[in-house]
């Protein structure tokens, strides 16, 4: 079951799926926390099938 309080597992997740730098980036910027090494990691990760 979703929840509305999202962790920090679920962007990175959702930064994964979005594989496109201003999209992921987007949503980096709109994160209620700090993204850490698995957010950047999921974002570089997404960059390099661009």
């Amino acid at each position: 079951m979703m929840t509305k309080v999202y962790e920090i597992e679920h962007y990175g997740c959702l930064i994964d799926l979005l594989g496109r730098f201003d999209e992921a980036m987007e949503v980096v910027r709109g994160m209620e926390m700090e993204p850490d090494e698995v957010v950047w990691g999921s974002f570089l990760n997404g960059c390099k099938m661009i």
